[in-house]
């Protein structure tokens, strides 16, 4: 009774899969629920680091699984692009010496300005662009022009990058606008009319303690400009008043300490507790010959993102960041990310798909027909190995780990549910190739294409929620630069 029982389960799991191919795993659990992703979203002064990467893979990925389970998801970079900042300042004076010199004109980078190689190539790109224009323009008139410039050419940059490592937005939202609209000071009265803020010694305060906090936060300092908790309360309340039913924030480790203000500063604002989710990072470390890398390609102290793409590559990369917990510091070991060996977990994933597609194609090679094909009926009752069993079983938890990953925004489960189906089919391959062909026992050939099929299936559908590909063939190994 048992084992025609989980017969008959292995040939429902098969079929389900067979007949759903890329839409196995969705489902249609949160319908209708509009979510905002708010990812990355670097300062404006600086390329896109490995760090800001790890983030990058961690909320394209979340945003995946959330639309996976029916919810309507938005991406969002926030561009903390506010006039005026010191930070802006600097990286634009930075810039403008970087541009004169491009001229022959000696003139240094401020001594707390920006030295990096990225600065220079902006200079270079306005030189080509805009010529000489601002070359006699006085230092004072030139740096709104240049932080202007500098927003322009660290959009460009980031953007490049982001778009090479997979990760799309659907809106990069201007911090700008949210003080040139006026949301930022109304926001403000809206505390101010509940008592939730207060002046002292020249500033405003906001009662953040009331809602949990360890201290009341500065919301515009003394000498009149706002805080960034400002801005990024006026920034979540503009999300609320786009009609988001869920917002979730992913953000490095680093800023942690800014959980509580943030959440009191929405609480404040509103008598419902806000639908706020926030999905911390922690660092990465790059280990090379099992020394930790701390400079760059051009002597630079931060690694950038677009410097590890060229080490390992875009899908190695993104299977690294997610493979393991988020909130736990991670050891990325670039020598094994470029092995072409089961010991790699991308490698031995993506090669498990690429030995499903030659199976198959050995197999209608041989006249096997799949299936699907001329009328075929599916028979799975020889699939009682042991192995045949258990990668069944492994195919048909796939629906519930998406829908678990996606309730506690957990993308390592996917990754690392795929590197467990792996290997789990591996040594049955193995067993396959080296083993005696099925011959004339077409229903066994024919059962064991369809499990195949189903191992490439949910291989393909884990690897397209992590933003990584899934190639028919094995993939050439990459060579590092750093």
């Amino acid at each position: 009774m048992q084992l025609n029982h989980e017969r008959i389960s292995a040939n429902e799991t098969l079929r389900r899969v067979l007949s759903q191919g890329q839409r196995y795993g969705r489902s249609e659990t949160s319908t209708g629920r509009r979510v905002i992703v708010e990812f990355v979203s670097a300062n404006p002064n600086g390329p896109i680091t490995v760090a800001h990467g790890r983030g990058g893979a961690l909320g394209d990925a979340l945003a995946a699984l959330l639309e996976w389970t029916g919810n309507d998801v938005s991406r969002e970079f926030y561009v903390n692009d506010a006039a005026g900042s010191p930070q802006m300042r600097i990286f634009a004076r930075s810039l403008l010496a970087r541009y004169r010199q491009q001229f022959g004109q000696d003139d240094p980078i401020p001594e707390d300005g920006y030295p990096g190689d990225y600065v220079i190539e902006i200079a270079r790109q306005i030189a080509d662009r805009d010529g000489d224009q601002y070359l006699a323009l006085p230092s004072e008139t030139a740096a709104p022009i240049f932080e202007a410039l500098a927003l322009r050419g660290m959009h460009e940059q980031q953007s490049a990058t982001l778009a090479a490592f997979g990760i799309r937005y659907d809106t990069w939202f201007s911090e700008q606008t949210l003080h040139a609209s006026g949301a930022v000071e109304k926001v403000l009265g809206q505390l101010k009319m509940r008592d939730l803020a207060y002046e002292e010694n020249g500033a405003l305060w906001l009662r953040s303690t009331r809602f949990g906090d360890d201290n009341d936060r500065v919301l515009v300092r003394a000498e009149g400009t706002p805080t960034y908790l400002a801005g990024d309360l006026a920034y979540h309340a503009d999300k609320l008043a786009r009609h988001f039913d869920r917002l979730v924030d992913v953000w490095g480790a680093d800023h942690q300490g800014y959980i509580a203000r943030t959440q009191a500063g929405l609480a404040a604002l509103s008598d419902a507790p806000a639908p706020l989710q926030i999905a911390l990072y922690q660092p990465v470390r790059l280990l090379k010959e099992g020394v930790e890398v701390r400079m760059g390609r051009r002597g630079e102290t931060t690694i950038t993102l677009d410097e590890l793409i060229r080490e390992v590559g875009r899908d190695a990369a993104r299977f690294f960041f997610l493979l393991h917990p988020a909130d736990a510091a991670l050891d990325f070991d670039m020598d094994l990310a470029r092995t072409q060996r089961r010991e790699n977990p991308v490698f031995a994933v993506q090669s498990a798909h690429a030995r499903c597609c030659a199976a198959q194609k050995a197999a209608q090679g041989a006249g096997v027909l799949f299936p699907a094909e001329g009328g075929v009926s599916l028979d799975l009752v020889s699939l009682t190995q042991p192995a045949e069993v258990a990668l069944i079983q492994k195919i048909a938890a796939f629906p519930d780990e998406v829908a678990a990953a996606s309730d506690t925004l957990a993308p390592c489960r996917i990754a690392r549910y795929a590197l467990d189906l792996a290997s789990l089919f591996h040594p049955w391959q193995d067993q396959q190739d080296s083993g005696a062909p099925a011959g004339d026992d077409r229903s066994l050939a024919q059962a064991h294409l369809a499990l195949v099929q189903g191992v490439r299936i949910t291989l393909a559908n884990a690897l397209t929620l992590l933003g990584v590909s899934a190639p028919e063939y094995p993939t050439p190994p990459h060579t590092g630069t750093l």
